[in-house]
C-alpha cells in the first residue's frame, strides 16, 4: 500500500505528456514516409501503442485517485489536499490537462489508422475527445486566467517591471482544439461511413475548432513571444518548451489540408447540390483542384512557420546544454529537474524532453500529407527528418524515464515524497 500511496502522490498532470508522445511516434512508425523503413517500423509502433495505451490508462487512473478518489475517502491525508477544483486554480499543473485530451486523440489517429473497420469505436471515442478538448480550451484555460496563484503573482512583480511566469506551456490547453479538429478531419470519411451529413457536420466542427484555436494560440504567441523578447529564453530543461508552439501549427496545417480534401470528397460523392453546381466534370476537376490548392497552401504557410519555431527551439537548447555563447557548466543539472541531483559536464536527458515529441510529430504530419498531393520530393525529405527526430527522442525518452523517473527504491520514493511534496514539478 505505501508503494501505491507512493505513485499517486508522485503523479502530476506533466506526466500526461508522455502519452501523447508515444502515441504520435506509433503514429509516425506506422506511416513512415521511406517504404523499405515503414515495412520493419510499424510492428515496432505496434509496441508503442500498445504500450501507449498503458500509460495512458495507468496516467487517468493515478489522476483519478489523487484529484478525485483520494481527497474524499482520505480528507484528512495532507497528502491529498488538492482537490481537482485546486488544481485547475494552479496555472503550472493545469495546462497539462491539455496533454490528457492529446494523448487520447493520438490514440484515435492510430486505431483509425491500424482498423478503419472500427469506424463506430472510433466515431464514439472522438465525440469523448471533442468534449473533452473543449473543457480543456474553455473551461480549463479560463481558470488558469482567472488564478489566483496568477492575480497575485501579477501583484507582487508589477512593482519590479517583471512579466509574470509565463511559458509556452501556457498555449497546451488551446492546442487541445486544433488537435482534436485534425483527428476529425482525419477520420471523417471513415466514420461517416457514407453519410453525407456525419460528413457535414464534421467539416463544420472541425474547421471551427481549428479557426477558434489558431486565432487564440497567435494571441498566446504574442504574450509568450513578449515575455522572451523581454527577459529571454527559458532556461535550461524549460529550453525544450520552446517546441511546444509548433503542435497547433502542424495540427492546423494538417486539418486545413485534410478538410480540403473531404470538402471535395463531399461535392464528389454526395452531390453537387449542396454548392448549387450542375454535375459535370469539368465543374468536379475545377473545384477539387480549387480546394486543393487553398488546402496546400494554407498548409505550407502555417508548416513554414512551425519549421521555423522548430529552429528556435533547437537553438534555444544548444544555448544552455552545448553552450551558444559559452554557459557555464559547473551547475547541478538533474536528470527529472526535482528529484534526482546529479553533476555532470552535458545533460544527456530530463523530463520536459517530452515536450519536443508530440509538437515535432505535427511538422511530420503536415509535411507528409503536402508530399502526397503535391509529389515533390523536399517535403518527404522533411518528413522523413521530423519523423527519425520523434522516434529517437520519444524512445530515448521512454528508456530514461524507466531508468532515472520511476522510483525503483525506497529511498527514492521517499526523496520524491520529500521533494513534490512541497508542491515542486
Amino acid at each position: 500500500m505505501d508503494t501505491v500511496h507512493a505513485l499517486v502522490h508522485g503523479f502530476k498532470p506533466l506526466h500526461f505528456v508522455a502519452g501523447m508522445g508515444i502515441g504520435m511516434c506509433a503514429s509516425i512508425m506506422y506511416n513512415f514516409p521511406i517504404e523499405s523503413v515503414r515495412r520493419g517500423m510499424k510492428y515496432v509502433g505496434y509496441i508503442y501503442f500498445f504500450t501507449n495505451i498503458a500509460v495512458i490508462a495507468i496516467t487517468h487512473l493515478l489522476f483519478t485517485l489523487k484529484f478525485i478518489l483520494f481527497p474524499i475517502i482520505l480528507p484528512n491525508d495532507i497528502r491529498y489536499k488538492r482537490k481537482f477544483f485546486d488544481l485547475l486554480h494552479t496555472p503550472d499543473l493545469a495546462v497539462f490537462m491539455g496533454a490528457s485530451s492529446m494523448s487520447l486523440t493520438s490514440m484515435i489517429n492510430i486505431i483509425n489508422d491500424v482498423r478503419p473497420h472500427w469506424h463506430t469505436f472510433v466515431w464514439v471515442l472522438w465525440w469523448i475527445n471533442f468534449w473533452q478538448a473543449l473543457g480543456c480550451s474553455f473551461i480549463v484555460f479560463f481558470f488558469i486566467m482567472t488564478s489566483a496563484n496568477f492575480q497575485e503573482s501579477e501583484k507582487i512583480n508589477s512593482s519590479t517591471g517583471r512579466l509574470i511566469d509565463i511559458s509556452p506551456t501556457l498555449i497546451l490547453p488551446v492546442i487541445t482544439l486544433t488537435v482534436t479538429a485534425a483527428c476529425g478531419a482525419h477520420i471523417s470519411i471513415n466514420v461517416s461511413n457514407g453519410v453525407a451529413s456525419r460528413l457535414i457536420t464534421m467539416l463544420i466542427l472541425t474547421s471551427m475548432m481549428t479557426a477558434t484555436a489558431v486565432c487564440l494560440s497567435f494571441v498566446l504567441l504574442g504574450v509568450i513571444f513578449t515575455k522572451i523578447f523581454a527577459f529571454g529564453i527559458p532556461q535550461y530543461g524549460n529550453a525544450f518548451s520552446m517546441f511546444v508552439p509548433i503542435g497547433f501549427l502542424g495540427q492546423s496545417s494538417w486539418c486545413l489540408l485534410t478538410n480540403s480534401k473531404n470538402v471535395s470528397y463531399l461535392i464528389e460523392n454526395h452531390g453537387y447540390e449542396i454548392i448549387g453546381l450542375r454535375p459535370t466534370v469539368d465543374v468536379l476537376d475545377t473545384v477539387h483542384n480549387m480546394l486543393l490548392l487553398f488546402g496546400i497552401f494554407s498548409a505550407i504557410s502555417l508548416t513554414s512557420f512551425a519549421i521555423s519555431i522548430t529552429i528556435y527551439g533547437t537553438f534555444s537548447v544548444m544555448y544552455w546544454y552545448i553552450g551558444w555563447p559559452k554557459v557555464p557548466r559547473n551547475i547541478i543539472a538533474s536528470v527529472d529537474d526535482v528529484i534526482f541531483k546529479i553533476k555532470k559536464e552535458f545533460i544527456f536527458w530530463t523530463p520536459t524532453m517530452w515536450a519536443a515529441t508530440f509538437p515535432l510529430g505535427t511538422v511530420f504530419l503536415s509535411t507528409n500529407a503536402i508530399y502526397h498531393e503535391t509529389n515533390i520530393i523536399g517535403f518527404k525529405i522533411v518528413a522523413s527528418i521530423y519523423a527519425f527526430a520523434v522516434v529517437v527522442i520519444t524512445s530515448w525518452c521512454m528508456f530514461c524515464s524507466g531508468v532515472y523517473f520511476i522510483p525503483w527504491y525506497k529511498e527514492d520514493r521517499q526523496l520524491m515524497e520529500n521533494e513534490l511534496g512541497r508542491g515542486v514539478l
